[in-house]
């Protein structure tokens, strides 16, 4: 018998049958700029049922009663690294909306230094070009910048906040629904 991290399954060994029910952890959704974008974005991960940490270096942004669905805001030190004491790890899923390139690339060369399963940052392909320069001259891996999902989003066309929300929290469930993986359980021994 298989169980997915998708729901309970009933396996029949030895004559009993057990009822397993995989605990998965839903995943971190760790958005680094509380904007118009980053704001949506922490409201739809909530609602597709990620835990939400919302980052920004500006004061007033950074703020629990303007970012509903957030579980944990914190303001950052402008030029520190923006993820240092998070914890990261592999269920941990990246999204970079920061204000401008320069933060967009120190919270990006931080991420591929962490095992988070997904990072993506939003940007025109010349910006991310740009910034995906920089981090090479700096002596980041190719590969590692391969990692990066930027345009971030599924291209459904979208425009306002709200939309671009949608197309990058669609991306997220994609990236944890294709790493749920299967497990075999084994047999019961009597």
């Amino acid at each position: 018998a298989v169980a997915t991290a998708s729901g309970p399954l009933c396996v029949e060994a030895g004559g009993l049958s057990l009822l397993a029910d995989p605990v998965a952890s839903p995943g971190r959704v760790i958005i680094a700029g509380a904007g118009h974008v980053g704001r949506q974005v922490g409201l739809m991960a909530s609602l597709a049922g990620f835990r939400v940490t919302v980052l920004d270096d500006r004061p007033d942004f950074a703020k629990a009663d303007r970012l509903p669905g957030a579980d944990e805001v914190r303001c950052v030190t402008p030029g520190g690294d923006w993820l240092e004491g998070l914890g990261m790890h592999e269920d941990c899923y990246v999204v970079i909306v920061t204000r401008g390139h320069r933060n967009d690339g120190e919270v990006l060369a931080s991420a591929l230094r962490t095992p988070a399963r997904y990072v993506g940052m939003i940007g025109s392909r010349r910006k991310r070009d740009a910034v995906y320069r920089r981090l090479e001259e700096a002596g980041t891996p190719r590969a590692a910048i391969e990692r990066v999902h930027s345009p971030i989003g599924l291209d459904i066309g979208a425009e306002t906040p709200e939309e671009i929300a949608v197309s990058i929290v669609a991306e997220l469930v994609q990236a944890r629904a294709a790493s749920r993986v299967r497990h075999a359980i084994p047999p019961l021994q009597a």
